[in-house]
């Protein structure tokens, strides 16, 4: 198990012994409302961009695209291909071989992750991009988190970092536009990324 397999596991932990109000990752079943929710949110902060854009207020510019992104990690995550599955009454545990699977019907189910915690939910997307379950890059989640190694450009947590700390107030206009465009593509990727995921589990009922 990698490192972020093991920040999952940890988050998991943390999130087991501090109930309702936790601050780590919890598995859920999928609630697609939820993840709507999430990526109407995230629209609503590209619009936040624009408006920001428009007025000035480039230092606030920074701060919207990463939360616009980040609800759409929450997003992806909810819905997620984390399988379980039981062998049917009356099957023996050693018929449970690949011959089984495809025999017998086997009760499973999708489930997702509840995240309240940045790291953990940095974490568990690229848990589940090295595990190969998701279609996103390692590349993707260095650009939004703080994670951003030998990148050329800082990642835009980093920028949020220095904005909102610092005191900073103007950021080049170019780079404000080509932010705001992308991430409108992340938006719509993540959007796809969760009907893609919707798709699968209809399938598999």
């Amino acid at each position: 198990m990698g490192h972020s397999g093991n920040k999952v596991e940890w988050c998991l932990k943390k999130a087991s012994t501090e109930g309702e109000k936790h601050r780590g990752l919890k598995i859920i079943s999928p609630d697609y409302n939820i993840a709507q929710a999430h990526l109407s949110k995230a629209g609503h902060n590209l619009n936040v961009m624009d408006y920001l854009i428009k007025g000035g207020f480039s230092d606030w510019v920074v701060n919207a695209s990463f939360y616009a992104h980040y609800h759409c990690l929450v997003a992806i995550l909810i819905p997620n291909d984390i399988y379980f599955y039981t062998i049917p009454l009356g099957i023996s545990e050693r018929h449970n071989t690949i011959q089984c699977i495809i025999t017998y019907v086997f009760h499973y189910s999708l489930l997702g992750y509840e995240s309240r915690n940045q790291e953990c939910t940095f974490a568990a997307v690229m848990n589940l991009i090295e595990e190969g379950k998701l279609n996103l890059k390692e590349q993707d989640i260095s650009y939004i988190s703080s994670n951003a190694g030998d990148m050329d450009e800082p990642s835009i947590v980093e920028l949020r970092e220095r904005f909102q700390y610092g005191t900073e107030t103007s950021y080049a206009r170019t780079r404000m536009h080509e932010l705001f465009f992308e991430t409108m593509k992340f938006i719509e990727r993540a959007k796809v990324i969760v009907e893609e995921i919707k798709e699968k589990r209809v399938g598999c009922v």
